[in-house]
Protein backbone atom coordinates (compact mmCIF):
# COMPACT_ATOMS: atom_id res chain seq x y z
CA UNK A 1 0.00 0.00 0.00
CA UNK A 2 2.81 2.11 0.63
CA UNK A 3 4.46 1.58 -2.88
CA UNK A 4 1.28 2.29 -4.30
CA UNK A 5 1.05 6.10 -2.57
CA UNK A 6 4.76 7.27 -3.49
CA UNK A 7 4.02 5.71 -7.06
CA UNK A 8 0.51 8.42 -7.12
CA UNK A 9 2.75 11.25 -5.34
CA UNK A 10 5.56 10.72 -8.55
CA UNK A 11 3.17 10.48 -10.76
CA UNK A 12 1.69 13.69 -9.57
CA UNK A 13 4.78 15.34 -9.58
CA UNK A 14 5.65 13.95 -13.07
CA UNK A 15 2.72 15.62 -14.31
CA UNK A 16 3.12 18.92 -12.95
CA UNK A 17 6.52 18.97 -13.74
CA UNK A 18 5.63 18.34 -17.41
CA UNK A 19 2.97 20.76 -17.40
CA UNK A 20 5.14 23.21 -16.17
CA UNK A 21 6.30 23.98 -19.40
CA UNK A 22 3.10 25.09 -20.86
CA UNK A 23 2.82 28.12 -19.80
CA UNK A 24 6.09 29.38 -20.97
CA UNK A 25 5.86 28.08 -24.20
CA UNK A 26 1.99 29.40 -24.72
CA UNK A 27 3.04 32.84 -23.90
CA UNK A 28 6.04 33.08 -25.69
CA UNK A 29 4.30 31.63 -28.99
CA UNK A 30 1.43 34.19 -27.81
CA UNK A 31 3.57 37.59 -27.64
CA UNK A 32 6.34 36.41 -30.06
CA UNK A 33 9.08 38.02 -26.95
CA UNK A 34 11.22 35.85 -25.39
CA UNK A 35 13.74 38.61 -24.68
CA UNK A 36 13.06 37.98 -20.75
CA UNK A 37 14.22 34.42 -20.95
CA UNK A 38 17.74 32.95 -19.66
CA UNK A 39 18.31 31.02 -23.24
CA UNK A 40 21.65 30.36 -20.66
CA UNK A 41 19.47 28.59 -18.27
CA UNK A 42 17.29 27.03 -20.58
CA UNK A 43 20.04 25.75 -22.63
CA UNK A 44 21.58 23.90 -19.14
CA UNK A 45 18.00 22.35 -18.72
CA UNK A 46 18.09 20.72 -21.74
CA UNK A 47 21.66 19.87 -21.50
CA UNK A 48 21.03 18.43 -18.06
CA UNK A 49 17.66 16.69 -19.67
CA UNK A 50 19.81 14.97 -22.21
CA UNK A 51 22.23 13.46 -20.21
CA UNK A 52 19.70 12.15 -17.68
CA UNK A 53 17.91 10.61 -21.08
CA UNK A 54 20.91 9.06 -21.88
CA UNK A 55 21.11 7.58 -18.24
CA UNK A 56 17.66 6.09 -18.25
CA UNK A 57 17.83 4.92 -21.49
CA UNK A 58 21.18 3.09 -20.63
CA UNK A 59 19.87 1.64 -17.40
CA UNK A 60 16.16 0.58 -18.88
CA UNK A 61 14.41 2.89 -17.08
CA UNK A 62 11.51 2.82 -19.15
CA UNK A 63 9.18 5.52 -16.61
CA UNK A 64 12.46 7.84 -16.20
CA UNK A 65 13.06 7.76 -20.48
CA UNK A 66 9.46 8.94 -20.68
CA UNK A 67 9.77 11.29 -18.43
CA UNK A 68 13.37 13.01 -19.30
CA UNK A 69 11.63 12.48 -22.86
CA UNK A 70 8.82 15.07 -22.55
CA UNK A 71 11.64 17.14 -20.51
CA UNK A 72 13.87 17.53 -23.60
CA UNK A 73 11.20 17.91 -25.96
CA UNK A 74 10.05 20.84 -23.52
CA UNK A 75 13.12 22.46 -23.13
CA UNK A 76 13.99 21.78 -26.81
CA UNK A 77 10.77 23.76 -27.39
CA UNK A 78 11.40 26.68 -24.90
CA UNK A 79 14.99 27.02 -26.49
CA UNK A 80 14.05 27.62 -29.99
CA UNK A 81 11.41 29.63 -29.27
CA UNK A 82 13.84 31.91 -27.20
CA UNK A 83 16.56 32.20 -30.04
CA UNK A 84 13.28 33.06 -32.66
CA UNK A 85 11.62 35.62 -30.22
CA UNK A 86 14.41 36.68 -28.29
CA UNK A 87 17.27 39.23 -28.44
CA UNK A 88 19.41 37.89 -30.92
CA UNK A 89 18.29 35.68 -33.99
CA UNK A 90 20.82 33.92 -35.95
CA UNK A 91 23.37 36.20 -34.70
CA UNK A 92 21.76 39.46 -35.31
CA UNK A 93 20.74 41.59 -32.65
CA UNK A 94 16.84 42.68 -32.45
CA UNK A 95 18.22 46.59 -32.96
CA UNK A 96 19.25 45.89 -35.82
CA UNK A 97 16.55 44.02 -37.65
CA UNK A 98 14.19 46.10 -39.24
CA UNK A 99 10.40 45.76 -39.27
CA UNK A 100 8.06 46.79 -41.95
CA UNK A 101 5.50 49.28 -40.62
CA UNK A 102 1.60 48.21 -41.28
CA UNK A 103 0.42 49.48 -44.66
CA UNK A 104 -2.36 51.73 -42.44
CA UNK A 105 0.68 53.29 -40.71
CA UNK A 106 2.53 54.41 -44.15
CA UNK A 107 -0.79 55.92 -45.53
CA UNK A 108 -1.52 57.72 -42.39
CA UNK A 109 2.15 59.39 -42.37
CA UNK A 110 1.46 59.86 -46.01
CA UNK A 111 -1.69 62.02 -45.23
CA UNK A 112 0.49 63.79 -42.56
CA UNK A 113 2.62 65.04 -45.03
CA UNK A 114 0.28 65.96 -47.82
CA UNK A 115 -1.66 68.14 -44.75
CA UNK A 116 1.65 69.63 -44.05
CA UNK A 117 2.42 70.55 -47.62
Amino acid sequence: MEGTRLQIIGIVGNILMVLGYFPQIFKTIKTHEAEDISLISWLSYLLGDLCLLIYAILTNDGVFVSLFTLFTVGNFTIVALTIKYGKIRLGIPKSARTKIPPASASLSSKNALNKQS
